[in-house]
């Protein structure tokens, strides 16, 4: 039976490392779109006529939901790895 949960807890192991490591990702993304939304220059002309600021804007929420989902994950896996190990 150990066995079998030794496994089972190196597999979550392994899905946590990969939950942190598009956390990172995510959250230097969240940094660089909010960085542009809170500074003060002016945005560039495009070749099309887009409100970049507003595509910063929908940009930076839907980072956010993406980073609260991945959190979410990072804790039931925590949560099923410690509920493993206590056995």
């Amino acid at each position: 039976m150990s066995y079998i949960m030794n496994d089972e807890s190196r597999a979550l192991r392994h899905q946590l490392r990969e939950l942190c490591d598009a956390y990172n990702v995510l959250l230097a993304d969240k940094d660089t779109v909010d960085f542009r939304l809170g500074s003060h220059e002016p945005y560039a002309q495009t070749a099309e006529p887009v409100d970049a600021e507003a595509v910063y804007e929908r940009e930076s929420y839907v980072i956010s939901d993406e980073l609260r989902g991945t959190i979410i994950k990072m804790t039931e896996v925590a949560q099923r790895i410690r509920a493993i190990e206590r056995f």
